[in-house]
């Protein structure tokens, strides 16, 4: 199984694919980019495989950057992604495929005191 890259890709690809969210993932994020903005972040994972199965439990963490005054916008853009990954029967390469559940969300300003920033968790179980 190639746990490596596959589940953050197809996560990539489903949130890229929501008219809101599109062009506004980065990989790498620099301070040109404009708000707001999203990145994902692999959280880890634990393989349970045995010897008839291969699998693991992965966790995902999609952050949000938003400078807008109010909560509104960065409410919109957390919908946008559990809309997308909640309950979510994710294909991956290698006939692997994903259940996605949300797991969780925090939100809070960053040090700046204007950036308001969301941290969403999505559970992911992979088997092949």
């Amino acid at each position: 199984m190639a746990i490596f890259n596959d589940y953050k890709a197809a996560i990539f690809a489903t949130l890229n694919a929501d008219p809101l969210l599109t062009g506004r993932i980065f990989q790498v994020l620099n301070q040109e980019q404009p708000y707001p903005k999203l990145w994902i972040e692999d959280s880890g994972a634990v393989d349970w495989s045995d010897n008839c199965q291969a699998g693991l439990n992965a966790e995902i963490s999609v952050h949000i950057g938003s400078k807008y005054a109010g909560d509104k916008e960065i409410n919109a853009y957390m919908q946008a992604c559990h809309n997308r990954l909640h309950q979510q029967n994710l294909l991956l390469l290698e006939t692997q495929c994903v259940l996605c559940q949300y797991a969780g969300h925090t939100v809070f300003f960053d040090p700046d005191g204007v950036t308001r920033h969301a941290v969403i968790r999505f559970s992911l179980l992979i088997s092949e």
